[in-house]
Formats: structure tokens, sequence, C-alpha cells
């Protein structure tokens, strides 16, 4: 296990504060019209697009491009205070994501174990597990008070393995932390009965057995339980300032419909991605987005 020392930066791995929320949140006030919701707290504008629905067994196949307005908080990273903005343009699907990749590719849900102060012969330690759903609601958490081992002026953290985590939401769900250090059967499981498990493969399921599960690649619904697929293709690799993901489906009459967003780099640098400007359907005219997200200000649609 790896040490960890005392620092100004522990617990700064994701602000679920009312006043930092974006997304959906329980039990709160929201002014709505058809695409959008203005969280009354804080302010936050969500905007929902839908791209793309299909109806399925209990989970439809759906692609909605979702927008917060807010907001840039701070988090740990690696040690270091930095800042990173939760809101923005993202593809919204059932498995949710970080915010964006830091330090690579990361896991579905952010951990962490934060030293408690006072620490007078064995270190205890919160654990805290952070996961954002397909509209940008941030979630948490947490076991409190669970004893690492070292001593307290080289203290070690707790292990991870077989780690039940409560929700510090009102949404009633549960976290479970994996049976090795590799996070197998990891999964958050909800109040209705559907588990999204994480790892190996990302895959939402009802409790009567029907799923969708998650293309590794492309962070997409790859396949259901009727045994439909999306094809997912972008060349980011090639133009990580300018780039397409195309999305490709077969309709109910077994026809190639294709969908691509199109995003387009605002300010270049580590920290700032490209945001999505254009979007493309079948027999459709495109509809461009606006306004640079980075400075937290309303992306239009037109």
């Amino acid at each position: 296990m790896k040490q960890q020392k005392p620092s100004a930066t522990a617990g700064l791995r994701g602000d679920t504060s009312p006043g930092a929320q974006t997304g959906k949140q329980a039990f709160t006030s929201y002014f709505s019209s058809d695409i959008d919701k203005i969280g009354l707290y804080n302010g936050n504008v969500l905007l929902e697009l839908s791209i793309l629905s299909f109806p399925g067994r209990e989970i439809p196949i759906d692609l909605i491009l979702s927008y917060n307005s807010q907001k840039w908080e701070l988090v740990d990273c690696s040690g270091i205070p930095c800042g990173e903005y939760t809101g923005g343009w993202r593809i919204t699907t059932g498995f949710g994501a970080p915010p964006r990749e830091m330090d690579g590719v990361i896991p579905i849900v952010r951990r962490a174990a934060d030293l408690l102060a006072g620490c007078t012969s064995i270190p205890q330690y919160d654990l805290n597990a952070y996961w954002m759903d397909a509209f940008g609601t941030k979630h948490r958490y947490k076991l409190a008070n669970i004893a690492g081992s070292g001593s307290c002026a080289s203290p070690v953290e707790p292990s991870w393995i077989d780690r039940t985590l409560a929700s510090l939401d009102t949404d009633a769900s549960v976290y479970y932390s994996g049976s090795d250090d590799q996070r197998t059967g990891e999964k958050i499981t909800f109040k209705n009965g559907n588990v999204l498990q994480m790892y190996p493969t990302a895959r939402l399921t009802t409790p009567n057995g029907n799923y969708v599960v998650r293309e590794d690649n492309s962070k997409l619904p790859l396949q259901d339980t009727l045994g439909r697929t999306i094809t997912y293709e972008t060349n980011f690799s090639i133009s990580p300032n300018t780039y397409y993901r195309r999305s490709t489906v077969t309709d109910a009459n077994h026809a190639l419909q294709t969908y691509q967003l199109n995003f387009e780099a605002k300010e270049s640098g580590p920290i700032v991605d490209a945001g999505c400007h254009r979007i493309e359907q079948p027999g459709e005219e495109s509809a461009h987005s606006d306004g640079d997200h980075h400075a937290g200000r309303q992306h239009t649609v037109e």
C-alpha cells in the first residue's frame, strides 16, 4: 500500500456541495422548459438535446447531448491543488463518467482515502468515492473512520478491497469497491434494483436481467438485450483539436443512420478540451452551438 502524508489538499477530490452541483439533483428546485432546467439554488443551466432514442426492454438506447453552465472547482491532482471544469457539453449515456480524463485514462468512479486529523496511534481514514452521472449530477459515497496502518508519522492507506460505501445523496444508491485491487466486480446498486457494473466491462442491468453494455473506447452503448448495436468512429487521434465522433445505428426499417458530433478547440493547452460546435443528424440540417463553455458562459443552439 502506498504511504500518504497529511497535506492541505486532502479531501479535494470533488465538490458535491449544493452550490457546486450540476445535472439533476434529487429534491432540488428547478425552473424547467422543454429542453432546459435552471437550478434555483446556484443558477446552473442544464440543456438536454436528444440525438437518438431507441426503446428497449426496460432500458432504451439513448444518445443525448447535455450541457451544464457551471462550474470550475478545486480538486486534488496527485497531491497538487488544481482546477477542473465540471460543466460544458457531454454525450449523455446511462453510464456516467468523470468530468474529464486526468492523469491518463481513469475509472468511471474516482476514489480517495482521506487521512483524518488528530492521529494518536493508528491512522484513521475516510473512504470517499465520486461518480458523475449521465447528466452531470455529482454523487458521493463515503465509509467513515477506517483504520489504516503504519504510524501517525508514516500513515498507510487502508485497502479498498470489498468495501461498501453508502450514498451521501438522497438517491439511496450504494457503491461496492470490488473484490481486488483491479476493482473486479465494482458496481453501483440503485434504489430501483438496477446495477451499474464498472469493471471489467461497464454494464447496466435491470432486476429482470435486461442490459446495455458500454463500448470501452467510445464510452457509448455498444449492445443491449435485443442484440442491437451502435458502431462508433472518431478521428481524434489524427486531429485532436478539430475532430468528429460518429455513431451509426440501424433503424426500424433496417437502414443505417449516422449521427455525428463535431468538436473544435477554443483554446490550446493540456487543460482545455475541444467543445462540440456542430451536430449532424440524418435528414436534418446541422445544429450549431456557440460560446466558450470553459469560461462558464451559456451555449446557444441554433
